[in-house]
Protein backbone atom coordinates (compact mmCIF):
# COMPACT_ATOMS: atom_id res chain seq x y z
CA UNK A 1 0.00 0.00 0.00
CA UNK A 2 1.38 3.75 -0.79
CA UNK A 3 2.33 6.02 1.79
CA UNK A 4 -0.37 8.65 0.20
CA UNK A 5 -3.22 5.64 0.00
CA UNK A 6 -2.39 5.09 3.76
CA UNK A 7 -3.55 8.67 4.36
CA UNK A 8 -6.32 8.73 2.67
CA UNK A 9 -7.40 5.74 4.75
CA UNK A 10 -6.76 7.45 8.21
CA UNK A 11 -8.51 10.44 7.40
CA UNK A 12 -11.12 8.99 6.21
CA UNK A 13 -11.33 6.74 9.40
CA UNK A 14 -11.68 10.54 11.25
CA UNK A 15 -14.27 11.45 8.76
CA UNK A 16 -16.80 8.55 9.68
CA UNK A 17 -15.84 8.66 13.51
CA UNK A 18 -16.85 12.75 13.50
CA UNK A 19 -20.30 11.77 11.80
CA UNK A 20 -21.28 8.97 13.56
CA UNK A 21 -20.40 11.09 16.86
CA UNK A 22 -22.47 14.02 15.34
CA UNK A 23 -25.90 11.86 14.32
CA UNK A 24 -25.83 9.08 17.81
CA UNK A 25 -29.29 8.12 18.78
CA UNK A 26 -32.36 10.43 19.88
CA UNK A 27 -32.32 9.31 23.51
CA UNK A 28 -35.23 7.19 25.03
CA UNK A 29 -38.43 8.93 26.48
CA UNK A 30 -40.87 6.78 28.85
CA UNK A 31 -44.01 7.41 27.83
CA UNK A 32 -46.48 8.71 29.96
CA UNK A 33 -49.21 6.84 32.00
CA UNK A 34 -52.30 6.76 30.43
CA UNK A 35 -54.21 6.65 33.72
CA UNK A 36 -52.26 8.88 35.70
CA UNK A 37 -50.04 6.60 38.98
CA UNK A 38 -53.06 4.41 39.04
CA UNK A 39 -53.03 3.51 35.48
CA UNK A 40 -53.40 -0.30 35.53
CA UNK A 41 -51.48 -3.07 33.37
CA UNK A 42 -52.79 -4.54 30.68
CA UNK A 43 -55.58 -7.40 31.84
CA UNK A 44 -56.59 -4.97 35.01
CA UNK A 45 -58.96 -2.54 35.35
CA UNK A 46 -60.57 -0.40 38.35
CA UNK A 47 -62.84 -1.70 40.47
CA UNK A 48 -64.57 1.69 40.81
CA UNK A 49 -66.56 0.44 44.60
CA UNK A 50 -67.18 3.74 45.00
CA UNK A 51 -65.82 6.92 43.31
CA UNK A 52 -62.18 7.03 43.32
CA UNK A 53 -61.80 3.23 43.79
CA UNK A 54 -58.96 2.38 41.57
CA UNK A 55 -57.83 -1.04 43.26
CA UNK A 56 -57.05 -2.86 39.83
CA UNK A 57 -59.01 -5.93 39.42
CA UNK A 58 -60.23 -8.31 36.63
CA UNK A 59 -63.16 -7.03 35.01
CA UNK A 60 -65.04 -10.06 36.13
CA UNK A 61 -64.60 -8.17 39.47
CA UNK A 62 -65.70 -4.99 38.45
CA UNK A 63 -68.82 -6.38 37.14
CA UNK A 64 -69.34 -8.21 40.36
CA UNK A 65 -68.67 -5.15 42.25
CA UNK A 66 -71.43 -3.00 40.47
CA UNK A 67 -73.80 -5.39 40.77
CA UNK A 68 -73.24 -5.75 44.86
CA UNK A 69 -73.77 -2.31 45.41
CA UNK A 70 -77.11 -2.24 43.35
CA UNK A 71 -78.01 -5.49 45.17
CA UNK A 72 -77.21 -3.94 48.40
CA UNK A 73 -80.43 -2.95 50.52
CA UNK A 74 -81.49 -6.94 49.35
CA UNK A 75 -79.05 -8.12 51.51
CA UNK A 76 -79.64 -5.76 54.74
CA UNK A 77 -81.95 -6.10 57.56
CA UNK A 78 -84.96 -4.31 56.62
CA UNK A 79 -85.56 -3.47 59.97
CA UNK A 80 -81.69 -2.75 60.81
CA UNK A 81 -80.29 -4.81 64.00
CA UNK A 82 -77.06 -4.79 65.54
CA UNK A 83 -75.14 -2.45 63.73
CA UNK A 84 -77.71 0.03 62.65
CA UNK A 85 -79.29 0.16 59.20
CA UNK A 86 -76.16 -1.40 57.91
CA UNK A 87 -76.76 -4.88 59.46
CA UNK A 88 -76.51 -7.38 56.88
CA UNK A 89 -79.08 -10.76 56.83
CA UNK A 90 -78.18 -13.99 58.21
CA UNK A 91 -75.30 -15.37 55.96
CA UNK A 92 -73.50 -11.41 54.82
CA UNK A 93 -71.13 -9.57 56.02
CA UNK A 94 -69.47 -6.67 55.25
CA UNK A 95 -67.48 -6.35 51.87
CA UNK A 96 -64.76 -3.94 53.78
CA UNK A 97 -63.62 -3.14 50.24
CA UNK A 98 -62.70 0.33 51.54
CA UNK A 99 -62.94 2.47 54.54
CA UNK A 100 -67.05 2.70 55.12
CA UNK A 101 -67.80 -0.08 52.76
CA UNK A 102 -70.87 -1.61 54.32
CA UNK A 103 -72.49 -3.40 51.14
CA UNK A 104 -73.43 -6.74 52.14
CA UNK A 105 -71.64 -9.60 50.95
CA UNK A 106 -71.01 -13.15 51.03
CA UNK A 107 -67.88 -13.96 53.10
CA UNK A 108 -65.89 -15.38 50.11
CA UNK A 109 -66.41 -11.78 48.24
CA UNK A 110 -65.17 -9.78 51.16
CA UNK A 111 -62.18 -12.26 51.08
CA UNK A 112 -61.86 -11.76 47.41
CA UNK A 113 -61.86 -7.95 48.44
CA UNK A 114 -59.05 -7.97 50.62
CA UNK A 115 -57.08 -10.33 48.66
CA UNK A 116 -57.16 -7.24 45.63
CA UNK A 117 -56.19 -4.97 48.14
CA UNK A 118 -53.12 -6.33 49.04
CA UNK A 119 -52.19 -6.89 45.53
CA UNK A 120 -53.12 -3.70 44.58
CA UNK A 121 -49.63 -2.09 44.21
CA UNK A 122 -48.56 -5.31 41.85
CA UNK A 123 -50.87 -4.35 39.22
CA UNK A 124 -50.09 -0.94 38.88
CA UNK A 125 -48.21 0.06 35.39
CA UNK A 126 -46.14 2.24 37.58
CA UNK A 127 -44.82 -0.35 39.78
CA UNK A 128 -43.04 -2.20 36.70
CA UNK A 129 -39.80 -2.75 35.81
CA UNK A 130 -39.31 -0.15 33.43
CA UNK A 131 -37.02 0.12 30.43
CA UNK A 132 -33.70 1.68 30.96
CA UNK A 133 -33.99 5.30 29.63
CA UNK A 134 -30.97 6.74 27.50
CA UNK A 135 -28.75 9.32 28.94
CA UNK A 136 -29.41 12.74 27.31
CA UNK A 137 -26.95 13.02 24.21
CA UNK A 138 -24.62 16.28 24.53
CA UNK A 139 -22.65 17.87 21.92
CA UNK A 140 -20.16 15.68 20.19
CA UNK A 141 -16.36 15.26 21.72
CA UNK A 142 -14.04 16.73 19.35
CA UNK A 143 -12.61 13.93 17.86
CA UNK A 144 -8.92 13.15 17.85
CA UNK A 145 -6.48 15.02 15.36
CA UNK A 146 -4.84 12.60 12.93
CA UNK A 147 -0.87 12.77 13.17
CA UNK A 148 0.88 15.33 11.11
CA UNK A 149 3.17 14.32 8.37
CA UNK A 150 3.29 10.76 7.13
CA UNK A 151 2.19 7.79 8.88
CA UNK A 152 3.82 6.33 11.72
CA UNK A 153 4.18 3.03 12.59
CA UNK A 154 4.70 1.50 16.09
CA UNK A 155 7.77 1.04 18.59
CA UNK A 156 9.80 -1.58 16.95
CA UNK A 157 7.88 -1.45 13.19
CA UNK A 158 9.14 0.46 10.34
CA UNK A 159 7.38 1.74 7.28
CA UNK A 160 8.05 -0.43 4.65
CA UNK A 161 8.39 0.93 0.63
CA UNK A 162 4.58 -0.32 0.08
CA UNK A 163 3.57 2.05 2.70
CA UNK A 164 2.67 -1.00 5.59
CA UNK A 165 4.49 -1.12 8.88
CA UNK A 166 6.58 -4.03 8.78
CA UNK A 167 8.92 -5.90 12.16
CA UNK A 168 12.79 -4.67 11.27
CA UNK A 169 15.34 -6.92 11.92
CA UNK A 170 19.20 -6.39 11.78
CA UNK A 171 20.73 -8.32 9.59
CA UNK A 172 24.46 -8.75 9.96
CA UNK A 173 26.21 -10.02 6.66
CA UNK A 174 29.08 -11.75 5.86
CA UNK A 175 30.15 -11.06 2.66
CA UNK A 176 33.33 -12.99 2.15
CA UNK A 177 31.29 -16.25 2.66
CA UNK A 178 27.97 -15.23 2.19
CA UNK A 179 26.48 -16.26 5.51
CA UNK A 180 23.84 -14.21 7.82
CA UNK A 181 23.21 -13.55 11.32
CA UNK A 182 19.24 -12.67 12.06
CA UNK A 183 19.07 -12.14 15.77
CA UNK A 184 21.22 -14.30 17.58
CA UNK A 185 19.92 -17.17 14.59
CA UNK A 186 24.00 -18.44 12.73
CA UNK A 187 23.01 -19.79 8.98
CA UNK A 188 26.47 -20.51 8.27
CA UNK A 189 28.06 -22.36 5.46
CA UNK A 190 31.45 -24.47 6.68
CA UNK A 191 32.24 -22.54 9.12
CA UNK A 192 31.49 -18.47 11.10
CA UNK A 193 34.35 -16.06 9.84
CA UNK A 194 36.32 -13.74 12.45
CA UNK A 195 34.17 -11.10 13.66
CA UNK A 196 36.24 -8.56 11.80
CA UNK A 197 34.84 -9.76 8.43
CA UNK A 198 30.65 -8.94 9.47
CA UNK A 199 29.21 -5.41 7.99
CA UNK A 200 26.14 -4.56 9.75
CA UNK A 201 23.00 -3.83 7.63
CA UNK A 202 20.67 -1.89 10.05
CA UNK A 203 17.93 -1.19 7.05
CA UNK A 204 17.24 -4.35 5.69
CA UNK A 205 13.63 -4.82 6.22
CA UNK A 206 11.68 -7.90 6.24
CA UNK A 207 14.65 -9.89 7.03
CA UNK A 208 12.44 -12.71 8.29
CA UNK A 209 11.92 -14.09 4.83
CA UNK A 210 15.35 -15.04 4.47
CA UNK A 211 14.99 -18.12 7.18
CA UNK A 212 13.01 -21.46 6.25
CA UNK A 213 12.12 -22.42 9.35
CA UNK A 214 14.32 -22.96 12.59
CA UNK A 215 17.58 -22.46 12.41
CA UNK A 216 17.61 -22.96 8.06
CA UNK A 217 18.52 -20.73 5.46
CA UNK A 218 17.18 -20.94 2.03
CA UNK A 219 18.91 -22.10 -1.03
CA UNK A 220 20.99 -21.79 -2.57
CA UNK A 221 23.03 -20.04 -0.20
Amino acid sequence: MAPHRLRVLISSAFSLAVLAAAIGQAPAVAEPLPYGPDTCIDGYVWRDGRPGDHVCVTPAVRDATAQQNADGAVNREPNGGEYGPNTCKQGFVWREAFGGDAVCVTPDVRDQARADNGAAESRKLANQAQPPVDPPIGPPLDPPKPPDGPPTCPQGQSLGSDGTCITKRMVITIPCLGHNLIGDEICPLWAPPPPSAWTFCPDVFNAAETLKGPGGCPKPW
